[in-house]
């Protein structure tokens, strides 16, 4: 009887640190974005760790592309492409199409499971 009980509340011990675990493992992982351009990531953004808004240039062949990072979404907020396509599309949206610049091989999207 006294295994019994020993063996119930291991395995109830076994149970909540494995609840601990996991739950530890996820807190601290907010919305991602990924930023790419031409095939290559260059940019792995989480969005819960950006406490203000902040930009990022980024050159491409004689142009560029200006990110605009908040803590909410990413957007295009400058390019010197002809079509303005990217720009346009405005704040990277939950589900949303990414946000793509053709002339600069630039892509905008969320990770899976964002």
């Amino acid at each position: 009887m006294k295994t019994r009980w020993y063996l119930l509340i291991l395995g109830l011990i076994a149970a909540l640190s494995l609840t601990a675990i996991l739950w530890m493992a996820r807190r601290g992982h907010g919305p991602t974005v990924l930023v790419s351009q031409d095939g290559q990531l260059l940019y792995t953004l989480d969005l819960s760790q950006v406490s203000s808004p902040y930009t990022i240039t980024i050159p491409w062949e004689g142009g560029y592309n200006v990110l605009t990072i908040t803590p909410e979404t990413v957007y295009v907020s400058e390019a010197d492409c002809d079509n303005q396509v990217c720009v346009q599309h405005g704040p990277l949206q939950s589900g949303s199409t990414p946000i793509t610049c053709l002339p600069h091989r630039l892509i905008v999207r969320w990770a899976d499971g964002s």
